[in-house]
C-alpha cells in the first residue's frame, strides 16, 4: 500500500505528488496565479460596468453615469456594444419622420413618408428605415454631417420612388404629456407635430450617382 503524506493540505498550499521514487516529489502549482485572477476579475468587472453604462447614460441621467460612459466609450465603440434606446425609455423623445413630395418623369405628383408603416413589409424593414430617419434627427442644425445625411436620404427617395425631383420635410412627433392625456387630448394632435423644410433635390444634385 502506498504511504501518502498525512499532512492536511490547505487551500493555498502546494499539493505533493510522488513519482516512482519517494525521494523525487514534484509540486503542482495553482492553475491561476493571484495576479492573473485579479486582472481577469478586473476585466470582467469593467465589461459589466460598460454594458450597464451604455443605456444608463442616455438622458435624463446623472453626471456620474455620463462620466462612466465617457470612460467606457472607447471599449463600447470598439466592441460595438454601445446600445441604448432613448425612444423606449426612460423618457422617450420625439420620433423623426421624413415627408416628401416628388415629381415623376410624367409630371405626376407623388406624396409619401419615410418610413411608411402601411407599405413597408416586413416590420423589420420599416424599423430599419425608421433608424435612418432617427439618425438624422440626432444631428443638430449646425452639424455639417447633417447635410450629408439629408442628401443621402434625398437620393434614396429619388431612386426608390423613381422620381425626378423631390422636396423633403422633417417631421418631429413628440409624445403627449401626462397633462395633455388627462385633459383628453389626442395622441396625434396637430400640436404634437413640428415640421422643418429640408429643401428640394433633383438628380443634378448627385452627379456622382448618374
Amino acid at each position: 500500500m502506498l504511504d501518502y503524506p498525512s499532512t492536511r493540505v490547505g487551500r493555498s498550499d502546494p499539493v505533493l505528488f510522488y513519482g516512482p521514487s519517494r525521494n523525487a516529489p514534484f509540486v503542482m502549482k495553482p492553475r491561476w496565479k493571484l495576479v492573473a485572477k485579479v486582472v481577469a476579475s478586473g476585466c470582467i468587472a469593467f465589461h459589466l460596468i460598460a454594458i450597464f453604462a451604455a443605456p444608463a447614460s442616455i438622458p435624463p441621467t446623472s453626471a456620474s453615469l455620463e462620466a462612466t460612459w465617457s470612460l467606457c466609450s472607447p471599449y463600447l465603440y470598439t466592441t460595438n456594444l454601445n446600445n441604448g434606446y432613448h425612444f423606449f425609455a426612460p423618457e422617450p423623445g420625439a420620433s423623426t419622420l421624413i415627408e416628401f413630395v416628388g415629381t415623376t418623369s410624367n409630371g405626376d405628383i407623388q406624396h409619401g413618408v419615410m418610413p411608411d408603416k402601411q407599405r413597408m413589409r416586413p416590420r423589420l424593414l420599416y424599423h430599419r428605415y425608421f433608424m435612418l430617419t432617427e439618425f438624422l434627427g440626432g444631428y443638430s442644425e449646425t452639424d455639417p454631417k447633417r447635410k450629408i445625411v439629408i442628401q443621402t436620404l434625398a437620393h434614396e427617395i429619388l431612386k426608390t420612388q423613381n422620381l425626378q425631383q423631390v422636396e423633403l420635410r422633417l417631421v418631429r412627433h413628440r409624445p403627449s404629456s401626462r397633462q395633455e392625456i388627462l385633459i383628453g387630448d389626442n395622441l396625434i394632435a396637430p400640436e404634437t407635430y413640428e415640421r422643418e423644410n429640408l429643401g428640394a433635390f433633383t438628380w443634378t444634385d448627385f452627379p456622382t450617382f448618374n
